[in-house]
């Protein structure tokens, strides 16, 4: 009996560190999302502070120990997804500063908020990868416009890795100029429904059809 009303005082700790943990992921979603649409130096500094905020609560919340292990999924992560990947070593997360740098191969590293705005978003889609990773949760993707400032070779890596590896369930809302008919060719496999939404500007609403 002691032994089932503890096990039932973990699962409640569970449930609350899981809620928690959703809590901090939205946060450094909403903050990563604002961050890539900023340009500006000095609002590019500001967000920084907000990203590192961000982390500072993800470590006070999971421990050391979780911190180590994000650190090392967002290296896997972003190698995978980056144009660079053969030129990164690894992500390296200061563990006082939270400061978050890219270690190069030949031991140069550059802050994270040096990269172009690309790569920016490269790197908040790795973060939010490696963050799902390690909660251990199937947690689903949803993703909306997710190639409208990358290149080629970022492209094509999200087409080819994280849409079919970042989670059981992935939603892509696109437009007619990201997954196109190459693109979702190459994604055909992976496909379980595809819906196309048609505005109608003279009645102002969206049909759903299938395809």
């Amino acid at each position: 009996g002691a032994i089932k009303s503890r096990l039932e005082e973990l699962e409640e700790e569970i449930s609350k560190s899981q809620t928690k943990l959703e809590r901090k992921e939205n946060e450094i979603e909403n903050k990563l999302e604002k961050k890539a649409r900023v340009e500006d130096v000095s609002e590019r500094a500001d967000l920084a502070t907000d990203v590192r905020d961000a982390v500072q609560d993800f470590r006070e919340e999971l421990a050391k120990k979780k911190l180590q292990k994000l650190e090392s999924k967002l290296s896997e992560r972003y190698i995978t997804l980056s144009n660079k990947g053969e030129f990164y070593d690894k992500i390296e997360i200061d563990e006082d500063s939270l400061d978050i740098s890219i270690k190069t191969i030949h031991g140069n590293k550059k802050p994270h908020t040096e990269l172009s705005a690309g790569e920016r978003q490269i790197f908040a889609t790795s973060l939010l990868w490696a963050l799902a990773d390690i909660s251990d949760r199937p947690l689903p993707f949803i993703v909306d416009t997710p190639l409208g400032r990358l290149d080629n070779d970022h492209r094509d890596n999200l087409i080819t890795h994280f849409f079919p590896e970042a989670a059981h369930q992935v939603i892509i809302f696109s437009t007619d100029t990201e997954i196109d008919d190459q693109y979702y060719d190459a994604l055909n496999e992976d496909i379980t429904q595809a819906y196309h939404l048609d505005y109608n500007q003279e009645e102002g609403y969206t049909s759903v059809g299938q395809g």
